[in-house]
C-alpha cells in the first residue's frame, strides 16, 4: 500500500500509479476466469515477490541461503499448483508436514523477526490464494479480496492526504494516518457490499466481511514497511512504477488472503 501524507498537492506519482494499475488489470482478468492460469500468476508473482525479500534480507539471489530462502517461501504453493497441473493430490498430512517444515525454514534463515513474519506470512498468502482457487467459486472470492484492498488502500491514500491528523504508526511508517486508516476501513467495508452485489454473495454479511479485509490489509502493509526499515530500504524493488516492487504493490494480501482463506475453511461465511 502507498504511505499517506498531510494535505498536500497530488504526488508526482499519482500518474505512474494509476498507469501501472491499468497495466495489471489482464493479471485481474486471468485471476477472474479460474484455472491454471490464474495459478500461474500467482506463481510468477509469487517468486517475484520472495525474491524480493531475498534482496531486501542481503542474501545473494544465487546463494545457498538465498535459494533456500526462496524455496520455502514457495514450496507449499507450488505444490498446490503441481496438484493442479498433473491431476494428482497429496495427502493432508503432507502439506501440514510442508507448511511446518517450511516455517521453520523461513524462521531459521530469517535474523529478524519482523522478516519472519514477512516471509512466514508471504508463504501463507501464496499458498490460500492457490487453495481458495480449488475451491467453488473460489475465483471469485479472490476478486473480491482484490476490490476490497484496492478500495481499502486508495481510500486510505488520498483521505490521509486530504485530511491528515494523528500518526497510524510513527516508529514503522511515519507518514501513514489514523484518517487514512479509518478512510480506508469505511472503503474496505463498502467494497466488499458492491462486490458482492456482482459477484453475486450477500450485500450485508460481505460489507461486514470487507472491514476485517481491509484491516488485515492495513496491517500488512505495516508489517511490510516495518520490515523494510528494519534493512533501511525505501521500496522492494522497481519493477513497478510508481509503487516500487511487488511487494510495495501487494503487501496488503499478505496477511488479507490467509484470514480469507481462514474464514472460508472454516464456513465462517
Amino acid at each position: 500500500m502507498p504511505d499517506q501524507s498531510q494535505p498536500s498537492s497530488p504526488s508526482p506519482d499519482l500518474f505512474r500509479r494509476i498507469l501501472t494499475a491499468i497495466a495489471l488489470a489482464p493479471l485481474a482478468w486471468l485471476i477472474f476466469h479460474g484455472g491454471v492460469l490464474a495459478m500461474g500468476v500467482g506463481v510468477l508473482a509469487g517468486l517475484v515477490m520472495a525474491f524480493e525479500v531475498v534482496t531486501i534480507a542481503r542474501f545473494s539471489i544465487g546463494s545457498a541461503r538465498g535459494l533456500l530462502l526462496a524455496a520455502a517461501i514457495m514450496t507449499p504453493s507450488l505444490m498446490v499448483f503441481a496438484e493442479a497441473i498433473f491431476s494428482f493430490e497429496f495427502s493432508v498430512n503432507q502439506m501440514v508436514a510442508v507448511l511446518a517444515i517450511s516455517g521453520f525454514v523461513l524462521s531459521a534463515l530469517s535474523t529478524k523477526w519482523t522478516m519472519r513474519g514477512v516471509t512466514i506470512f508471504l508463504s501463507l498468502c501464496l499458498y490460500s490464494f492457490m487453495q481458495l482457487l480449488q475451491f467453488e467459486a473460489g475465483h471469485l472470492w479472490i476478486i473480491y479480496a482484490i476490490m476490497v484492498i484496492m478500495a481499502a488502500d486508495s481510500a486510505a491514500y488520498f483521505g490521509g492526504r486530504a485530511i491528515g491528523g494523528a500518526k497510524l504508526a510513527p516508529m514503522i511508517s511515519p507518514k501513514k494516518t489514523w484518517s487514512g486508516a479509518v478512510c480506508g476501513l469505511i472503503a474496505g467495508g463498502g467494497a466488499g457490499a458492491f462486490a458482492a452485489v456482482l459477484l453475486g454473495f450477500e450485500p450485508i454479511l460481505m460489507g461486514a466481511l470487507g472491514l476485517f479485509v481491509a484491516d488485515f490489509a492495513i496491517g500488512g502493509d505495516l508489517l511490510e514497511s516495518w520490515f523494510k526499515r528494519q534493512y533501511d530500504v525505501k521500496d522492494s524493488g522497481q519493477i513497478l512504477p510508481g509503487h516500487g516492487g511487488f511487494l510495495d504493490r501487494f503487501d496488503g494480501y499478505i496477511l488479507a488472503l490467509p484470514f480469507l482463506y481462514a474464514v472460508l475453511a472454516l464456513g465462517l461465511v
